[in-house]
């Protein structure tokens, strides 16, 4: 298994492994991390679409994943050379407190080692794009299953929560490509008085999100509300008296 693998105690006994694997403007790094001679981690990163050169993007890359940590190995090593090598082994070594070698081998053991690290970057390459690509085509039915105008790309979803009409409060979740976008999640207090009316709750919530998306020209494909006819007329309401056109919305009612 991974956590037993022997890599060679003798050979490499203690190092981070960066492997990198490219293609058009997809790359997709991932981390090996031996300690005592044994592969004890391989962490994939799918960064995407970038516009950065494989060296910018790693160099970038590896100062992040520092970037806080204390514990720093012997040894990184790297498939490429990057910018300023020299200087990323003396942050290390500051960050570590000891001396920490960054290098790019280029032949022998850490050579294959960097190798097999570049084989499992391309792996979470493919694997990440297989995953948006059926992502894709899930929404592709769910566009044509709802007949929506819009591809949805960014869907939200409003729900109100009131304890017997009182400290009522709003959830906005978000999902980029079908995946949930933690980041883009957002919690509302409702600012009407405390009265258990759901429809001017959902027209309130929806009114300051659009508001504010409509003038930082960020608004979703889709909103989903939790609710039937009335949520949904009172979000079709918020729209309209914002002048906002071209949003898919549909309510969610309990069968």
């Amino acid at each position: 298994s991974l956590a037993t693998q022997d890599v060679d105690r003798s050979k490499v006994p203690e190092a981070d492994l960066f492997g990198c694997f490219r293609e058009g403007p997809h790359i997709a790094i991932q981390v090996h991390q031996i300690r005592e001679g044994a592969l004890i981690a391989s962490r994939p990163y799918p960064l995407g679409e970038l516009s950065l050169s494989s060296q910018e993007a790693l160099e970038g890359f590896v100062q992040q994943y520092y970037q806080g940590k204390t514990v720093i190995p012997k040894e990184v090593l790297l498939p490429t050379e990057i910018q300023g090598m020299d200087t990323l082994a003396s942050w290390l070594g500051e960050l570590g407190g000891r001396k920490v070698k960054v290098a790019v081998p280029q032949r022998g053991f850490r050579k294959r080692l960097i190798e097999n690290a570049c084989r499992n970057a391309r792996q979470t390459h493919e694997t990440h794009q297989n995953a948006k690509e059926d992502s894709i085509r899930m929404l592709r039915r769910l566009q044509e299953g709802l007949g929506l105008a819009n591809f949805p790309g960014r869907i939200e979803c409003m729900d109100i929560s009131n304890i017997q009409g009182t400290e009522a409060v709003a959830s906005d979740v978000c999902f980029l490509d079908g995946a949930p976008a933690k980041s883009e999640y957002r919690h509302y207090r409702i600012q009407l008085p405390n009265e258990p009316n759901d429809f001017a709750m959902m027209m309130e919530v929806v009114f300051r999100r659009f508001r504010r998306g409509k003038e930082e020209g960020n608004l979703p494909d889709l909103l989903v509300v939790d609710g039937g006819k009335g949520q949904l007329n009172a979000a079709l309401t918020a729209l309209h008296e914002l002048g906002i056109v071209g949003v898919d919305v549909v309510g969610l009612a309990k069968a």
